[in-house]
C-alpha cells in the first residue's frame, strides 16, 4: 500500500518515514493534519473559481444640457432690435 506526499505528491511506502524526493519527515504530518491541509486547499480552490469579475468602471456624468440663446439664433446680441432700414 502507498501514500502520497503532501509536500511533493510523490508516491511513498506506508512504512517510509521521510520522502524520499522530497526529504519531508512524514511522521510529523498525521492523517488529521492532512485531512485539514486537503480540507483547506479544497476551500480556496473554490474560492478562486468563485472569483467575482471587477466591477465595470462607472458610467459618465450626463453634460448638463444649456438652452439655445433665442437671440444667438437670430444672430443678434441679447434683446438688441433689427434695424429696419
Amino acid at each position: 500500500m502507498t501514500r502520497t506526499c503532501p509536500e511533493c505528491e510523490q508516491e511513498i511506502g506506508e512504512t517510509e518515514k521521510n520522502c524520499p524526493k522530497c526529504g519531508l519527515d512524514l511522521d510529523e504530518f498525521s492523517e488529521e493534519i492532512l485531512s485539514n491541509l486537503d480540507r483547506g486547499i479544497s476551500i480556496v480552490e473554490k474560492r478562486r473559481k468563485k472569483k467575482t469579475p471587477p466591477e465595470p468602471p462607472p458610467a459618465p456624468k450626463p453634460q448638463p444640457q444649456t438652452k439655445p440663446n433665442f437671440w444667438k439664433a437670430l444672430g443678434r446680441k441679447n434683446g438688441e432690435e433689427k434695424s429696419g432700414k
